[in-house]
């Protein structure tokens, strides 16, 4: 069975009730089920992200950050690491990866990021498939919203 699942950043410090200590602080990863929030403020309806996850066998929802989210692909790297909508992979040969969702084809795709003058293109897209991710060896090294740094380097060594 296919596991649907999401993580965005949470948009905001979330507290549980009597403790003290926050369950996510603003811009951690939160990991779980996805929901669209509608809401009126001022008689201004308002849109919002919702991730409801599990702690401690009681449901919480976190508000969440939308540009942030991204979905399980229901693929694992090498090490058994989910990998995530916006996820940086790179295998032995150096190579890095940025997975992302084709909403025209309605799958997910590893596209090769290359370094050409002093800017990054994305070339060569094509889906990912578990089988690629293990006879290439290919590992999560970051994402696009932690590590823009990977971004810029990603293919530095090509430079040379």
């Amino acid at each position: 069975m296919r596991v649907i699942r999401f993580r965005a950043k949470a948009a905001m410090t979330c507290h549980r009730i009597g403790r003290d200590k926050p369950l996510y602080e603003k811009g951690d990863w939160v990991y779980g089920w996805l929901f669209k929030s509608v809401h009126s403020y001022e008689k201004r309806e308002m849109d919002s992200y919702v991730i409801q996850t599990e702690i401690d066998g009681e449901v919480m929802s976190v508000d969440v950050v939308e540009e942030t989210i991204g979905q399980f692909t229901g693929l694992h790297d090498i090490d058994g690491t989910h990998i995530y909508e916006g996820d940086i992979i790179q295998g032995e040969y150096k190579y890095q990866h940025l997975v992302r969702y084709n909403e025209q084809e309605a799958h997910f795709t590893a596209t090769e990021l290359r370094y050409v003058g002093d800017r990054i293109f994305d070339t060569n897209s094509s889906s990912v498939y578990q089988k690629w991710i293990d006879e290439f060896k290919k590992k999560v090294v970051g994402n696009m919203y932690d590590n823009k740094d990977l971004l810029e380097r990603a293919t530095e060594w090509q430079r040379e």
